[in-house]
């Protein structure tokens, strides 16, 4: 009896984290879409000076709001570090005055560490769970009000932190926050766009593994670019708000010189991909490039909806070339690359079925699995080896 009232419990602080979570991310994403509206080219030009602030605000005025993502899964891991209320308003504010000013970055990142600091939070002075398994409940919740994929989520959060374990335990729960995180968001008018795709003939299957070698080496170089400038931006003998300024400045030029069709999360692309608008065959790489720099120079925001358009204009680009259409080859792209770059795969699996055509199960299951497989690294450098 002691041990359905505690699972009761459970699952009603669960709904709250979601709900909580979902409110929270709600105003960081109405906030993200009227940046969106306004964001202009020439803005730009103040991008520089706003990495130099960013840096500052995270290295000296809050020092400990600095490296949430990373905090976030020592605490899912077991490892306690305190996470301060504060870190949700400057989380929240350094990732719009990336996008205000043309960085390229996505909000998968931040929506995890709102939805975490949430259940940190939430949690503090509970002993129904240990510690550590309510961060991957809030986890779930934040990408889940973002992304409006609550199955996604939950793998997401249940497979992300750890390699070679799966917490079934946490199962239900994880899912109840990710159900009331997306309906919390969905009553405040925040929506994910759901793509259509249509019928097609049976593709070979050394065709699905041929386009799984590629995504899977694509998202894996993207992991290992970012984890290598990100030493190398810190190994950089020079003073760190010199550097910065003129890295960031180098990347506003750049930006600008392409009409800062890369600046933001990538929706762009994705969008103009499956309505059959022009994509270039270099729209991809210069993605990956222009995320990376964005994230190594200290701007903030999340991986996630990059690596999502990188996919997606990869495989409208690849898609001719092994004789399948460009939209089911984008749609197997946008899920293979995000699944090497976070070597998940159940949640990049379900993330095709919530948002795309699930009869094309088959596809997903093989074109990821082998990205998975043939990556070596994550975006994720916190990820462990289980116990």
């Amino acid at each position: 009896m002691k041990k359905l009232i505690n699972t009761f419990y459970v699952l009603l602080y669960s709904l709250f984290i979601g709900i909580v979570s979902g409110c929270v991310v709600a105003l960081f994403s109405h906030g993200l879409t009227c940046i969106q509206h306004i964001f202009q080219p020439i803005y730009l030009c103040f991008l520089s000076i706003i990495a130099v602030f960013i840096t500052w605000l995270l290295q000296c005025k809050y020092p400990n709001c600095a490296d949430g993502m990373k905090k976030v899964f020592q605490n899912g891991q077991g490892f306690h570090m305190i996470l301060p209320k504060k870190m949700i308003p400057i989380t929240i504010l350094t990732t719009w005055l990336t996008h205000l000013f043309g960085g390229s970055a996505g909000r998968e990142g931040v929506g995890v560490q709102l939805g975490a600091m949430s259940a940190y939070h939430l949690t503090k002075h509970t002993s129904l769970l240990p510690k550590k398994d309510w961060i991957p409940i809030g986890m779930a919740a934040g990408f889940s009000a973002l992304f409006q994929t609550p199955i996604a989520a939950t793998m997401f959060a249940l497979e992300v932190l750890q390699k070679g374990t799966f917490k079934v335990h946490l199962f239900i729960p994880t899912l109840c926050a990710s159900y009331a995180a997306k309906t919390t968001t969905n009553f405040l008018q925040i929506h994910h766009y759901y793509y259509t795709i249509p019928s097609f003939h049976t593709i070979p299957y050394y065709k699905l593994i041929l386009l799984g070698l590629l995504f899977g080496i694509i998202g894996m170089l993207f992991a290992w670019l970012l984890t290598y400038m990100k030493q190398f931006f810190a190994s950089w003998q020079m003073n760190l708000y010199w550097k910065t300024f003129l890295t960031a400045l180098c990347l506003a030029c750049l930006l600008y010189v392409t009409q800062a069709r890369y600046s933001g999360l990538g929706t762009n692309l994705i969008h103009d991909a499956f309505l059959n608008h022009t994509i270039y065959p270099y729209d991809w790489i210069l993605k990956l490039i222009f995320t990376v720099f964005t994230l190594t120079i200290g701007l903030q925001g999340g991986e996630v909806t990059p690596l999502f358009s990188i996919g997606t204009c990869l495989g409208v680009w690849i898609g001719p070339y092994v004789g399948i259409s460009s939209i089911l080859c984008a749609f197997l792209g946008y899920c293979a690359v995000f699944a090497a770059a976070t070597k998940t795969i159940l949640a990049p699996i379900c993330i095709g079925l919530e948002l795309f055509n699930p009869s094309y199960f088959p596809y997903i299951c093989i074109v990821c699995s082998i990205a998975y497989a043939c990556s070596r690294y994550s975006i994720y450098s916190q990820k462990r080896e289980s116990d």
